[in-house]
């Protein structure tokens, strides 16, 4: 029998909702990039991500070293087949395994936090400096018309123009047919690899966690959202997903933490928009949209 090839390495971090998948699952692989490696598994809601230093740090993830990141991509590159348990991943081929001991890692929650006390006029004021800061540069996608950048010229626009603000107003008031009938024109629309839509989405539903959350109305839209979201990509979905439970990446939870505080910064908002290529302006202006009209 061949000798196999044994590497163990151990997580630096991992995202505390990973807690709740205690069952063993078959990961594949669904896409590769320089820093990030996405997965799935067939019973799986969401993704599990797996990045090195660079991505910012979210939901379903684990983060590893670059050295032992690089060492986790070649075995993948070779073909390799995964397994998640509630302590280990492990990866194999015909001649080397690979296990990540993922709860070695520090825990981090990108859950919504407790915000007792909530002042208008602190947040809206925020809110405004914030926009105030988006307004100083171009922004590079199509949800800039609902910054008041351009015009509805083509189709996404149109759509989001359409679309986008009664989501925002249907949350503001817990009126659930509303918000799902938008939902669903605007699930999968746009370019990306996740679409404009489900960016857009992600970002008012986090905002929704954080600042006026209802239990009921997640409840009564969550059975129909969940078919909703199965209208877009693996990541769109994710994204989605992910939204519904008030999980975000961290520089959305930190964005979203300084409006509610009064204490908005410039680093704050370009951690945000500097999460892929429009992702993070699309949940940047979906969050102050939603939380203008709520405080409005």
């Amino acid at each position: 029998m061949a000798k196999i090839d044994k590497l163990v390495i151990k997580a630096i971090w991992h995202a505390c909702d990973l807690y709740t998948y205690v069952q063993n699952y078959n990961l594949e692989l669904v896409t590769i990039h320089d820093h990030v490696v996405n997965l799935s598994d067939a019973s799986w809601k969401n993704l599990l991500i797996i990045g090195d230093s660079v991505p910012a740090k979210g939901p379903a993830s684990i983060g590893l070293s670059n050295r032992d990141f690089i060492s986790f991509k070649k075995i993948l590159v070779a073909g390799a087949k995964g397994k998640f348990s509630k302590h280990q991943i492990i990866f194999k081929t015909s001649g080397e395994s690979l296990s990540i001991d993922w709860r070695e890692g520090a825990p981090i929650s990108f859950a919504p936090e407790c915000l007792r006390y909530i002042n208008r006029e602190i947040v809206l004021k925020a809110v405004n400096a914030y926009l105030k800061m988006l307004a100083e540069e171009e922004i590079p996608c199509e949800a800039a018309v609902l910054a008041g950048q351009g015009d509805a010229n083509n189709l996404f626009r149109k759509k989001m123009k359409e679309s986008f603000p009664p989501v925002v107003d249907s949350l503001t008031r817990s009126d659930e047919k509303k918000f799902l009938s938008n939902c669903r024109s605007l699930v999968g629309m746009g370019r990306g690899l996740t679409p404009d839509g489900d960016d857009l989405i992600h970002g008012a539903l986090v905002a929704f966690h954080y600042l006026n959350y209802n239990r009921d109305f997640i409840k009564r839209i969550e059975k129909e959202f969940l078919q909703i979201a199965l209208g877009t990509n693996l990541m769109g979905h994710h994204m989605l997903i992910t939204a519904l439970e008030g999980l975000t990446l961290q520089p959305v939870k930190n964005f979203l933490l300084s409006i509610a505080r009064g204490t908005p910064e410039k680093k704050i908002i370009r951690e945000v928009t500097s999460i892929g290529f429009s992702t993070g302006y699309n949940i940047a202006i979906a969050a102050l949209s939603y939380i203008q009209k709520l405080f409005s």
